[in-house]
């Protein structure tokens, strides 16, 4: 990878080849990928490849990488049933119809893209990560049977309404930040939680959170909190905590009282 490699016509005869990186090569024909039906991982990001169309032949891919190509046309994945691990970050994708199918996944990043509707997501039951940050995203009730998620990243979109994320308890990594959340009633059962970001939101009452572990980060910062209270009991089984609260709008309670409270239980706050 990254040799300035143009010509992948010389690689037409390896017809037993696995792996194959020509990510950052100035490719831009991807034909004789086509010939390559063993294919298992495949990595063509930031290359200039703009039709991906030779990927229908490759039945076999279970890991596949095409990152920042300018994408916005992905129907050519959609009977790529055995992959398990896609990566189409930062392209100009909108429609991600053609993965409804691909039930094998376990990982799909699908961060910096043009994407509003995720409804093609809902049977994808295996994955464990999933990436959207920098969407256009607002309805995520499509999520709800994803239970088998480990992490999720919504942040940056324009997401309102987590109701459907309230059965997702083998979360340990949920950023939702830079949202319109006001409501997080809905995370009270995610008790496996290591790093929540909750940042920019419309937060105003700290009740719906979960009880958490001890060293779990949280980000609360640039909300409309007006009490810690509800946070003191949430972190009392809590050690080793890295809090941030910057920007909210605390009475003099909170920082005689509450924020004091926190650390004694053997936590950091951060308020800037």
């Amino acid at each position: 990878n990254w040799i300035h490699i143009q010509d992948l016509a010389p690689l037409a005869g390896l017809t037993k080849l696995l792996t194959l990186s020509l990510n950052k090569n100035p490719i831009s024909d991807g034909t004789t990928l086509a010939a390559l039906p063993q294919l298992v991982e495949l990595n063509i990001e930031s290359t200039e490849i703009g039709d991906i169309g030779p990927l229908a032949h490759l039945g076999t891919l279970k890991v596949l990488l095409l990152r920042s190509m300018g994408l916005v046309d992905i129907s050519p994945l959609a009977g790529l049933e055995n992959l398990q691990r896609l990566y189409l970050d930062s392209n100009d994708i909108v429609d991600i119809g053609p993965l409804a199918g691909l039930t094998q996944m376990k990982t799909l990043e699908l961060q910096f893209n043009e994407i509003e509707d995720i409804s093609s997501l809902a049977g994808l039951t295996k994955l464990e990560h999933l990436e959207l940050h920098y969407n256009h995203v607002r309805d995520i009730t499509p999520l709800a049977g994803l239970t088998n998620l480990k992490s999720l990243e919504l942040a940056r979109n324009e997401v309102g309404d987590i109701a459907s994320l309230a059965g997702l308890s083998r979360l340990e990594e949920l950023d939702l930040e830079k949202n319109t959340i006001s409501d997080i009633s809905s995370l009270a059962e995610m008790r496996q939680l290591r790093e929540l970001n909750l940042e920019e939101n419309h937060i105003t009452d700290l009740a719906g959170l979960p009880p958490f572990r001890p060293e779990t980060q949280l980000n609360l910062a640039s909300n409309q909190i007006p009490s810690l209270a509800p946070l003191v009991k949430k972190t009392a089984s809590a050690r080793g905590m890295l809090i941030g609260l910057g920007d909210n709008l605390f009475p003099n309670e909170d920082f005689v009282t509450h924020i004091p409270a926190i650390e004694a239980q053997g936590n950091q706050v951060f308020e800037k």
